[in-house]
């Protein structure tokens, strides 16, 4: 599975793991086209809140790991970025209607690859 594998987050929000949205889901629309190129989870107040909780709650143990270990989940995360970019731009070129030069700019940016 790729990181931006339509089949584990359609319709769904990240709540320490996919889950449906309180609010129900919305579309996805290609701004070139007017098409729907997937759907997104819609989160109610009560999502937002739980993720808060949880997000509070987890603060601590990460404040306490070493800064090296900090740092490689970070250089971690970077990198499934640059192994996906090519999805990740893919996705931003048709869900934000941006030229591939500019999205490519963007995703390279993110990693400080260019």
């Amino acid at each position: 599975m790729t990181l931006m594998d339509e089949s584990a987050w359609r319709g769904r929000i990240f709540l320490n793991g996919w889950a449906e949205g309180g609010a129900g889901d919305a579309p996805v629309i290609e701004p070139s086209t007017g098409a729907e190129i997937g759907r997104v989870g819609a989160a109610a107040a009560a999502d937002v809140s739980r993720a808060a909780r949880v997000a509070a709650a987890a603060q601590p143990a990460w404040a306490a790991t070493p800064h090296t270990e900090r740092a490689a989940i970070l250089r971690r995360a970077a990198d499934l970025w640059v192994r996906d970019a090519a999805d990740i731009e893919w996705w931003g070129i048709r869900e934000g209607g941006k030229i591939p030069p500019a999205m490519a700019f963007e995703t390279h940016v993110a990693t400080e690859e260019i």
